[in-house]
């Protein structure tokens, strides 16, 4: 029996809010950015996703010239897809649609003027999800975003069943068929299944208990319906 080969997306996200300190951006760089790049330049076989936020790219390239130009390599040799998003993290479902479009356009093509490639797939800050994204990413050229399956299962409509290896991407059709926009990563897309399935077999346990049990009770109220019915006063709330 031959080992089934496993694919693997491995990525990496960086930020720091505009107007952090410096100090604090200058110990994140030497403790964490460049020596990441630096292992990363000296594997050449091993392939990374990286999101930066534009309020991170702008700081380095001020101030980390050295390992801004790091990136730009490793992205230039195809070793590193970068990733676009809110420049400067904002979470875009609050924001205007306009506004959504600005910060993921903005953060583009700074990606494509100071490293030469185009982003296809996106950081979604937080992980906020609202169901009237991917018109707006794809809008903003965005091809896939990044999220986890248990927060866009909250928002579909899942009443038919989830699959033990896919996720029904199909609930989530967006106009003119924009679902395509979401890559989601499947976090214990096998557990959420399991669990979705034991809770339907636990309605199906329950469901005869609870109907006998209202039957009983609706039997009871008739009762008193009938007996006390005339004198029974009801007083509304002012």
């Amino acid at each position: 029996m031959g080992r089934e080969r496993l694919c693997f997306c491995f990525g990496v996200h960086d930020h720091q809010p505009i107007g952090n300190f410096d100090h604090v951006l200058v110990d994140a760089t030497e403790r964490a950015y460049r020596p990441f790049l630096d292992r990363l330049h000296a594997r050449p076989q091993v392939r990374r996703s990286v999101h930066c936020t534009g309020s991170l790219l702008e700081w380095l390239r001020a101030h980390a010239p050295g390992s801004f130009d790091l990136l730009g390599a490793l992205a230039a040799r195809g070793q590193v897809e970068l990733l676009t998003g809110g420049f400067y993290e904002p979470i875009l479902a609050t924001l205007p649609d306009p506004d959504k479009r600005g910060q993921i356009e903005r953060l583009s093509a700074f990606l494509k003027t100071h490293f030469g490639v185009r982003p296809r797939g996106m950081w979604l800050a937080e992980r906020v999800w609202e169901p009237h994204l991917p018109r707006i990413l794809a809008d903003a050229g965005v091809e896939y975003a990044l999220e986890v399956v248990g927060i866009v299962r909250r928002h579909a409509d899942h009443r038919g069943t989830v699959g033990r290896r896919r996720h029904g991407l199909e609930r989530m059709q967006q106009r003119r068929g924009l679902a395509e926009a979401v890559l989601l990563v499947e976090q214990q897309v096998v557990e959420a299944a399991e669990g979705e399935e034991l809770d339907d077999r636990r309605r199906a346990q329950h469901r005869p208990a609870a109907e006998r049990a209202l039957a009983r009770a609706q039997a009871r109220l008739q009762s008193v319906w009938a007996k006390h019915g005339r004198s029974i006063q009801f007083r509304g709330h002012a």
